[in-house]
């Protein structure tokens, strides 16, 4: 990890952003180095419900986590699953990634099993598919004023509804989405 890194950062995405992936995108980084960078959008919902996934999987699929929706991380292999969590009945999955003091990502099929069989809501989002830059290419998008960032905040991936979250993003730097311009940054 780079003395730069933006790993355990959320990536806001300006507002010239205009790819259909990225436009209004919130991105939580989960690797960043001299190798390139991993991401997972997590402000993109789809009309997929965990239940599908759960049915797929021949897990359970009428607990409180059925009806979660799934999202879409990125345009990266949109057929690999991850699951964005925090410890699930007070277990930590062996094969999560720790992202953030108790916010994990992993992609282990153990998750979603527990997942199917939890009696109460979790702190946790499945999501398909992540965004991935090769080595310099995010640097080069942060000097050309693509992205914006702010640390790991768990409100914002369980607690804030999707619409929401780019411009609740944009306020924790004290930016107010409605008078931000898209050319910011350019002379």
């Amino acid at each position: 990890m780079t003395s730069s890194s933006l790993k355990n950062h959320l990536l806001i995405a300006m507002p010239s952003q205009q790819d259909e992936y990225f436009c209004r995108s919130v991105v939580l980084m989960i690797e960043h180095n001299e190798e390139g960078a991993m991401g997972i959008t997590i402000n993109r919902p789809t009309k997929v419900h965990s239940s599908e996934i759960f049915r797929q999987l021949e897990l359970p699929e009428d607990g409180p986590e059925a009806e979660k929706m799934v999202f879409t991380g990125g345009p990266v292999q949109l057929e690999r699953g991850f699951v964005i969590h925090r410890p699930v009945n007070g277990q930590e999955m062996q094969s999560s990634l720790q992202v953030n003091g108790g916010l994990n990502v992993t992609s282990s099929h153990d998750m979603l099993e527990l997942l199917a069989k939890c009696s109460a809501k979790t702190d946790s989002r499945i999501v398909l598919g992540y965004a991935g830059w090769d080595a310099g290419q995010l640097e080069k998008e942060m000097a050309s004023n693509a992205w914006l960032h702010i640390p790991v905040n768990n409100d914002l991936i369980f607690n804030t509804p999707p619409y929401k979250c780019w411009e609740k993003s944009l306020k924790k730097l004290g930016i107010q989405a409605a008078f931000f311009q898209g050319n910011a940054g350019h002379a």
